[in-house]
């Protein structure tokens, strides 16, 4: 197809874009462009961000480079050796095959990495959390634990079970529920049960602390569950300072249940 032919559709394309622009301020010709850019840099982007992911670094990434052209230069030498006495093999021919080979092997390792993933999905849903997820999932399983701590406190005079195992005696959570919630979720690591920070009322201030997560959920914050029922990242100083507030807090309500008659 000549070049010029493909050309003058585009020059049209856009000449009309120019004209409904002028007269009608539509700005379709912004908007295309912004679209546009913005595909290229996300795409630039996101093969840089995925980069560690898929290579684990520069080092990695070339080595895997160099054993793809050399399996490659393998598969031509050896249709060489194989055609030498009919036609004569060419560089694109080899091409054409191995990627035919590629694309076999990865639709297949595709196919058997989804199928894999769908059954562990199936049978270990609670354990397999990917991306982000595990953070959402860890927020809401400490905010559910809280509520069912002060409904427990509501019909125990505002007292907090020592226990989480009474809040099945209580018929508040069901085991299986109990269990599930009772669970923070660390990036790469199977998930562990929170630290229940014992000894609090529901008259207690609203920023002491109830469940911690015992390691960093993502990157060096960790997962704190107070008492108004709200879960926040904090940094470890923060944690630790929740943790204090704790500690003044059964101290005192050591000294006032010690004075009284």
């Amino acid at each position: 197809m000549n070049h010029k032919s493909c050309l003058i559709p585009v020059l049209l394309f856009f000449g009309a874009l120019f004209i409904l622009d002028a007269l009608f301020a539509t700005d379709l010709l912004k908007g295309l462009f912004t679209i546009g850019f913005h595909l290229l840099l996300g795409s630039i982007m996101h093969a840089v961000a995925s980069f560690p992911y898929a290579f684990g670094s520069v080092s990695h990434a070339l080595w895997t480079l160099g054993i793809l052209l050399g399996a490659f230069l393998g598969l031509h030498g050896l249709m060489i050796l194989l055609s030498w006495k009919s036609v004569r093999w060419k560089l694109p021919q080899s091409a054409s095959v191995f990627a035919l080979v590629l694309l076999l092997l990865g639709g297949g390792s595709a196919a058997m990495q989804a199928a894999r993933t769908a059954v562990l999905l199936t049978v270990q849903d609670e354990i397999l959390v990917s991306g982000r997820d595990y953070v959402s999932k860890s927020i809401s399983n400490g905010r559910q634990l809280v509520t069912a701590m002060r409904i427990y406190a509501s019909e125990h005079d505002g007292r907090y079970p020592d226990q989480l195992e009474e809040l099945i005696a209580a018929d508040i959570l069901e085991s299986g529920s109990l269990t599930t919630l009772n669970r923070v979720y660390m990036s790469g690591e199977v998930p562990a049960p929170w630290i229940f920070l014992r000894g609090l009322r529901d008259d207690a201030p609203d920023n002491l602390p109830m469940f911690v997560s015992p390691l960093p959920v993502t990157g060096n914050k960790y997962l704190i569950a107070y008492n108004d029922s709200s879960v926040s990242l904090q940094k470890a100083a923060e944690r630790e300072a929740a943790a204090q507030r704790w500690r003044e807090y059964r101290a005192q309500r050591a000294n006032l249940e010690g004075a009284k008659p």
